[in-house]
């Protein structure tokens, strides 16, 4: 017997369908503008929405709910780690500002072959916890400290090997559904920059500056069918930790923290903004006991357990809503 519809939608059930394939497809190909991307008002108001059976506004409204409330949690989780991370460096009390004028010694500049202030005053950032906390250089926390390979324009196809990107970077975990494909032979020549679980990712080349490590991910679960394929692109570094001296969810929180940033910020080269390990892995980083660390690692790993399954309630929804698109067409 065939449920009953219903002319009414609650906003649970509008946000499913906007987030269905078919609709995200038509907003994607219709975008107008290229620096600036957009769609129209009135294109939205012309994409036809089928009307759901009676009860699935009410499932809807339940799944939605529920993952909202999973989200803040997971939220919570991030918060109390990060805390645990600016109490234990006092970062609350360090005032961190950007020095545009820096007297510089000339054999620093011969050594480092820069001469701009903002790469030479992040020696006064790393300065900070001089005497005051062990901190060790980026270098010898990490085996790897690399930018990955862009695949060609031509080289892109709807499926193929799995390809971590910019867009991937969310700054709240990687976003699985972001991931593009390539063919055979990019793979072959990418498949060095293999992806690992606890690798941590950030953005190293953007068009503006303040882009570079804005987001800061970590790696963990890769799913299924991208483990030992998923590669990842030249525009973003991946740091992959010693465990042995680091843990990486701690490096993850404190590279997320203003100091991190800025740390990274003045490592920048170029008018098209780019920042190279060779830099990067002068930074030193403060290290705190093992103890906090683990600490900052359960918290980390509760909250991706509470966004996974928060995600996973508003797939359900989604494909709840497709499905009644698939039978009205």
């Amino acid at each position: 017997m065939r449920e009953k519809t219903n002319s009414k939608v609650n906003k649970e059930t509008l946000f499913a369908f906007l987030l269905s394939n078919e609709v995200q497809n038509i907003l994607k190909w219709s975008q107008e503008g290229s620096n600036h991307p957009r769609f129209s008002q009135s294109l939205l108001s012309k994409i036809r929405m089928p009307i759901p059976p009676k009860t699935l506004p009410e499932r809807l409204e339940e799944n939605i709910i529920k993952s909202n409330e999973l989200s803040i949690l997971a939220n919570r989780k991030y918060d109390e780690a990060a805390k645990i991370v600016c109490s234990e460096l006092e970062l609350d009390e360090i005032q961190i500002q950007n020095d545009h004028v820096t007297i510089i010694d000339h054999s620093n500049f011969i050594s480092d072959f820069r001469l701009d202030a903002q790469y030479f005053s992040s020696h006064k950032l790393n300065s900070i916890f001089l005497n005051r906390f062990d901190s060790k250089p980026l270098q010898q926390l990490c085996d790897k400290i690399e930018t990955g390979l862009t695949p060609a324009k031509n080289s892109y196809w709807h499926k193929g090997y799995p390809v971590l990107k910019m867009g991937c970077l969310t700054n709240s975990g990687i976003d699985w559904s972001k991931i593009e494909f390539a063919n055979e032979d990019y793979f072959e020549k990418a498949k060095k920059y293999s992806v690992e679980e606890e690798d941590i990712f950030l953005t190293s080349s953007a068009h503006a500056l303040e882009h570079i490590a804005k987001k800061v991910d970590i790696v963990i679960e890769i799913p299924k069918q991208y483990q030992n394929l998923l590669v990842f692109v030249g525009e973003v570094m991946r740091l992959r930790v010693k465990k042995e001296l680091i843990n990486p969810n701690y490096l993850l929180l404190f590279l997320r923290t203003e100091l991190g940033y800025r740390l990274f910020q003045n490592c920048i080269r170029g008018q098209t903004a780019h920042i190279y390990p060779k830099d990067v892995e002068k930074i030193r980083i403060p290290l705190i006991s093992t103890k906090k660390q683990e600490k900052i690692e359960e918290l980390v790993k509760e909250a991706h357990t509470l966004l996974t399954e928060s995600t996973k309630l508003i797939r359900e929804s989604v494909n709840e809503v497709e499905k009644i698109i698939e039978h009205s067409g």
